[in-house]
């Protein structure tokens, strides 16, 4: 009996390391204390922000492919028509080419500048965007000071909304 139960014990953990080998890696997401102040996103028009360059910023990461975001999308509206920015730069960004990110932040109504991750690596987009939607707060020095479900928009923002400026929902 016990031998059977080592057996079926030691088969389940064979099966399970094949299936782990076989999932790849664990991908690396942005964390809470991430350094990424020489990370850069160019606008959809063109310009160049570097995160870390003295301001802070919260990061919308959205996929317009995504049915996720599509979820998320108009309560991101609804936030942004509410929220004073003139403390904090607000981005949307998302992987892909600049035309369909551009239409579709348009098509949501967010009145952000839209930038996507097309020049960066693989390995560094997919740092950034590999959760969408997802929300991360970056301060003045370009460190990840929170991040989250796109859900949870007031709440990330409140983590460097402390200059003033009001939150709703924070």
């Amino acid at each position: 009996m016990v031998l059977g139960l080592t057996v079926i014990a030691i088969t389940q953990l064979v099966v399970l390391g094949a299936r782990a080998r076989a999932l790849g890696p664990v991908p690396d997401f942005l964390t809470d204390g991430d350094d990424i102040s020489t990370l850069s996103l160019r606008r959809v028009d063109g310009t160049v922000v570097r995160l870390g360059d003295g301001r802070r910023t919260l990061l919308l990461v959205f996929d317009p492919e995504c049915p996720h975001t599509r979820l998320v999308a108009p309560a991101w509206a609804v936030w942004l028509s509410a929220v004073d920015t003139d403390d904090l730069r607000i981005l949307a960004a998302a992987p892909g080419s600049p035309g369909p990110a551009e239409a579709y932040g348009r098509e949501m109504g967010w009145r952000v500048p839209v930038a996507t991750l097309e020049g960066l690596d693989e390995d560094t987009a997919e740092l950034v965007a590999g959760r969408v939607p997802w929300v991360i707060a970056v301060d003045e020095e370009g460190v990840v000071v929170s991040e989250g479900h796109g859900s949870k928009v007031s709440e990330v923002a409140g983590t460097i909304r402390r200059g003033g400026g009001r939150v709703p929902g924070a």
